[in-house]
């Protein structure tokens, strides 16, 4: 069985990422310790743990885990015990038949609503909102910058420009991206109809970090083809997951997956199945 490296704040979370990555229980997995997690100033970390691990082989571990046929045989004869509830499950098809036509009825006009084109005269609406909203917002804060916009497949692109804009940025663009929402939801308000999807940039920084993620993700990536060790990313928003999916395409003998849940959701970028 091929090892997994893995990295957290703690050995347990990297155990963690390493249980999501085999689909094992932790008995069954075998670890080693690279790195223990060591501690910064004023709490902060200074590194994180890094272990690598895989799936102990089968006579090291008396419990064999469960497989789909055993799960189902036994929930097969749960099912046949209780022939009560089978009975009325298969009662009248036409029933649930008729509630499933319904429930999807009631469904469409939602999607159809959601599927509305917004009209150019709308757009370029929101458009002005959007950049009479910023440049609001730069004058309160007093600040050298200059807002601009511009519509790229219906989206609206507005950004910032100017000198020392970084604390508009934040730490990994949060700050950024609470801006990016604010906007968003100011323009919502003002407008009757489904808004246009808005994004901001500041100082061309989602270029820069778009550019960066993805030569990481390059590099990451030919190390897991040339070494065949699977390798788990920092968590990360969905922007960036979406960022490194597409630079690992590139990459042939590698595949992508994503774990974990939000605001911890993560990429692993393991060697592909078919290798």
């Amino acid at each position: 069985m091929e090892w997994v490296e893995a990295t957290g704040k703690s050995i347990e979370e990297a155990v963690q990422k390493v249980q999501e990555i085999l689909g094992v229980r932790p008995e069954e997995i075998e670890v080693q310790v690279l790195e223990e997690p060591k501690a910064g100033l004023f709490g902060r970390m200074k590194t994180e743990a890094q272990i690598k691990a895989r799936v102990r082989p089968r006579s090291q571990h008396n419990r064999p885990r469960k497989t789909v046929s055993e799960k189902s045989s036994r929930t097969t004869k749960k099912t046949k015990s209780n022939g009560t509830n089978v009975s009325k499950r298969n009662e009248d098809p036409k029933k649930s038949l008729g509630k499933t036509e319904d429930s999807s009825k009631q469904k469409k006009p939602l999607k159809q609503k959601s599927e509305e084109k917004l009209s150019m005269e709308q757009i370029n609406n929101e458009q002005q909102l959007g950049e009479d909203f910023l440049r609001g917002l730069v004058s309160v804060l007093g600040i050298q910058g200059t807002v601009n916009s511009e519509i790229a497949d219906d989206d609206i692109q507005l950004s910032i420009d100017g000198e020392n804009l970084g604390f508009l940025v934040g730490r990994k663009g949060v700050t950024l991206s609470a801006l990016q929402e604010l906007t968003r939801q100011v323009v919502k308000n003002k407008v009757s109809e489904r808004p246009a999807r808005i994004n901001i940039d500041i100082a061309n920084y989602r270029m820069k970090r778009e550019e960066a993620l993805r030569k990481f993700a390059i590099e990451v990536a030919q190390e897991v083809a040339k070494n065949k060790v699977s390798k788990a990313m920092e968590p990360m928003g969905a922007v960036d997951r979406r960022i490194v999916h597409n630079a690992v395409t590139e990459i042939e003998g590698v595949e992508t997956a994503s774990a974990g849940t939000d605001p911890r959701r993560y990429v692993i970028i393991k060697p592909a199945s078919n290798n």
